[in-house]
C-alpha cells in the first residue's frame, strides 16, 4: 500500500511539473536571447535605366531637344534640328521638300562615324518673317567664326566639330559633295548666300575636335 502511494505521488509530481513547464515556456522563451536566422544568399537587383546607362549621349540629346539618331546642334546660333539622311542634293523636288522638315544630309557623302566629309544643308532667309515658312534654320550661319562648336548626334553617338573656316562659292560648285573622300573627315554645313537668295552658297567647314 505504501509502495502504491509512493508511486502515485511520484506520478502526480511528474504531471504537475510537466504542466508547470508548459504553462511558463512562452515566458521563458521571451527572456532568452534571440538568435538571428542565417542570412539568405541575396542577389543585388539594380534598377537599370537603359536609356541613360547604356548610352549617356542619348540623355544629352534628349536634354537638348533633339534625336540622338541624327541631329545637329549649333549652340552659338541656337540651332537644334533633326537631320534627314540621304537627301539627293541635285534633285530639287526632293531636297526642297526635305529641308522644310529639317536639315538635309547630302546623299553620297559620309555619315559622322565615317572617315570622310559629312555634308549638311538647309534653308536661310533674309527676314525672320519667313523663318517658319521656309524652316530657315541656317539663317544665322554666317555668324559662325573659327573655333565655334558644331555638334552632330548620329546613331546614338556624339560628334563634336570646330569651325575651321567659311567660304562663299557659286551655286554650281559641288566640290565637297562630289569629292567627299578627298579632304578626310570633316563636316561641311551649307546654306544660301546672301540669305534668302539662290545666288551663291555659304559653306562652313569644320574639323573634328
Amino acid at each position: 500500500m505504501r509502495a502504491l502511494k509512493r508511486n502515485l505521488g511520484a506520478a502526480l509530481t511528474s504531471v504537475s511539473l510537466s504542466l508547470l513547464i508548459v504553462s511558463y515556456s512562452p515566458v521563458v522563451s521571451s527572456e532568452l536571447p534571440s538568435v538571428p536566422p542565417e542570412p539568405r544568399a541575396t542577389q543585388k537587383v539594380v534598377r537599370k535605366n537603359r536609356f541613360y546607362l547604356e548610352n549617356p549621349t542619348r540623355e544629352e540629346a534628349r536634354s537638348l531637344g533633339v534625336d540622338a539618331n541624327f541631329s545637329v546642334v549649333i549652340p552659338k546660333i541656337g540651332v537644334s534640328e533633326p537631320v534627314l539622311g540621304g537627301v539627293d542634293p541635285i534633285n530639287k523636288d526632293e531636297y526642297l521638300d526635305k529641308i522644310l522638315k529639317g536639315v538635309a544630309h547630302a546623299a553620297g557623302t559620309d555619315t559622322p562615324d565615317g572617315q570622310s566629309v559629312t555634308y549638311l544643308f538647309a534653308h536661310s532667309t533674309n527676314s525672320i518673317v519667313y523663318f517658319e515658312q521656309f524652316n530657315a534654320v541656317f539663317f544665322r550661319l554666317n555668324e559662325l567664326e573659327q573655333g565655334d562648336e558644331i555638334i552632330v548626334f548620329y546613331d546614338g553617338n556624339r560628334y563634336a566639330y570646330e569651325v575651321a573656316h567659311k567660304q562663299v562659292v557659286n551655286v554650281d560648285d559641288t566640290y565637297w559633295i562630289n569629292n567627299p573622300k578627298s579632304e578626310g573627315r570633316k563636316l561641311v554645313v551649307q546654306t544660301s548666300h546672301p540669305p534668302g537668295t539662290t545666288w551663291k552658297r555659304l559653306l562652313v567647314v569644320a574639323n573634328p575636335k
